[in-house]
């Protein structure tokens, strides 16, 4: 068993549920940002697997990356995410994989307007994603013991991503996959507020840039040899609270600029420039294993960008205690 010293085991139980609502969601969320409580620090030596359905009605790519403003896409979407928690040093580290299915289904307007609105389905793989996340302040590697005595404390970590595309068919209008590589680089940050110690407000911000390669070939119907898109940069807010031992809740703000697109050089006239807003809830019925229910939708979009999106997801979380701590 774990030693526990200078921990009595109410303190140490109150400890330990604070720590495993949280760890319920140390994973990556699919084309609609990180989501709350994806910046904290966590112990070393958790490994976890998180299942997700995302239904979104939106007028973007399924990947979430490319505006399409004359466009009307349904995604349904089921990512299955894996992580790690060890330590490189003595600063907390995380590697995280994410793969996921779905189908989409629409209508696009072309730009001619005596042609009718071209209907296209799609599914196979969306895309995808290895990464990789380090400490930075705040974020030593501390085994469960460690972690359940330390303080709440500010963190910053270094966060890098390399996208993979998914399932992609350039003689349909729209794929499940981009046909391109994105790189994502970020520095995830979070902090307590309030006294309350063992079951503290959060705040989380999470700036992050992506750089996009080229798709050198294009849908057919857009007749063109190569899209290239400008890079995206995006600034994610979370303030989350656990109102009970097992249940905890949160809302937050997204803003994202950039990424306009060029068809063989011309511009697409799709710059992004959102501000969307969330909430959710999370339930934690046992230590290993967690809920959470969210929804989320553009509070302002230029050229009526717009998403609306309601995602539940189930996360399991295992820690193989030794006899003694690491």
């Amino acid at each position: 068993m774990l030693q526990l010293k200078r921990i009595n085991g109410a303190g140490f139980i109150k400890q330990l549920y604070w720590l495993s609502i949280f760890l319920v969601l140390s994973a990556n969320v699919w084309g609609q940002g990180d989501g709350p409580r994806t910046c904290l620090v966590s112990p070393k030596g958790i490994w976890g697997v998180t299942t997700k359905w995302l239904n979104m009605q939106q007028n973007f790519l399924p990947s979430g990356t490319i505006f399409v403003p004359d466009a009307s896409i349904k995604v349904n979407a089921f990512p299955l995410v894996m992580f790690y928690n060890f330590s490189i040093g003595k600063q907390f580290a995380q590697v995280i994989g994410v793969a996921a299915v779905g189908k989409t289904s629409g209508t696009i307007k072309p730009a001619n307007p005596n042609v009718p609105d071209i209907g296209f389905t799609a599914s196979g793989f969306s895309d995808g994603l290895v990464g990789i996340k380090i400490g930075i302040i705040g974020a030593p590697a501390l085994n469960l013991a460690e972690f359940a005595a330390k303080k709440p404390a500010f963190s910053m970590m270094g966060f890098f991503r390399y996208w993979y595309s998914g399932t992609y068919n350039s003689t349909k209008a729209v794929s499940m996959g981009t046909n391109r590589s994105t790189l994502q680089f970020s520095l995830p940050m979070s902090m307590p507020l309030g006294k309350n110690v063992s079951a503290p407000w959060w705040l989380e911000v999470h700036p992050s840039i992506e750089f996009y390669t080229a798709n050198n070939q294009p849908p057919t119907i857009t007749g063109g040899k190569k899209i290239t898109q400008h890079p995206i940069f995006a600034l994610e807010t979370h303030v989350t609270k656990n109102i009970s031992p097992k249940v905890w809740v949160g809302t937050g703000l997204r803003y994202y600029y950039g990424g306009l697109t060029f068809l063989d050089g011309q511009s697409q006239q799709n710059l992004m420039n959102v501000l969307a807003t969330g909430a959710i809830v999370g339930y934690q019925p046992i230590k290993a294993m967690g809920f959470n229910l969210s929804y989320g939708t553009v509070l302002s979009g230029y050229n009526n960008a717009s998403v609306k999106m309601f995602r539940l997801a189930a996360t399991y979380t295992h820690f193989k205690a030794s006899k003694k701590s690491e």
